[in-house]
């Protein structure tokens, strides 16, 4: 299955961060399915993807990419 194909999922530990971190699902969706950069992330077998939402913001997303779908791990602002 493509990537773009597959369906979000997102863990309760990312759900947290995000409502702590005010990040609305829209925006990670658009990180996930349109990423500026992407590089292997720190936990074994995940990535991490960045877009820049402004001058000063960018939303970073692990994510781990399953069979059917990407699952979000976490999210934050950099």
């Amino acid at each position: 299955m493509k990537w773009r194909d597959k369906s979000i999922r997102f863990d309760v530990h990312a759900l947290r961060r995000m409502n702590q971190r005010g990040i609305s699902r829209e925006q990670v969706v658009e990180v996930v399915r349109k990423p500026q950069a992407g590089r292997p992330a720190k936990r074994p077998g995940a990535k991490r993807l960045e877009t820049r939402f402004s001058a000063r913001k960018r939303l970073a997303v692990i994510v781990e990419d399953e069979t059917d779908c990407i699952y979000v791990i976490s999210a934050f602002w950099m």
